[in-house]
């Protein structure tokens, strides 16, 4: 009835307009953070496998290669080797404040 009331009020969903206009912000500001991702990544050159290529001939020196350790041992490697770990664990205290180690006690 307030509207037959009032012949100057219009049938506009203003929740629905604002709800729209924020959803098409939103979209224009994701595809515009991804366009500008996909551009700025497709200037980067790459090799077959994938991987970027950033290659700086006066920066390349073989002279700070590092050689990678050996690997770790097998399970059973491990086993087998002693080592300053294989000693049991201290007992359980139940709870119990403990007590300072005796300096003889290695």
């Amino acid at each position: 009835h307030f509207i037959l009331a009032n012949p100057n009020t219009s049938n506009l969903d203003v929740s629905g307009l604002v709800a729209g206009i924020l959803a098409i912000v939103v979209t224009a500001v994701i595809a515009t953070v991804l366009g500008v991702y996909c551009y700025k990544n497709k200037k980067k050159p790459k090799t077959r496998s994938g991987r970027y290529v950033y290659v700086i001939p006066e920066a390349v020196s073989l002279s700070g290669v590092v050689v990678p350790p050996p690997p770790l041992p097998s399970y059973n490697e491990a086993l087998i080797h002693s080592g300053q770990h294989d000693a049991p664990p201290p007992p359980y205290s139940g709870g119990a404040p403990s007590e300072p180690a005796e300096p003889g006690d290695d």
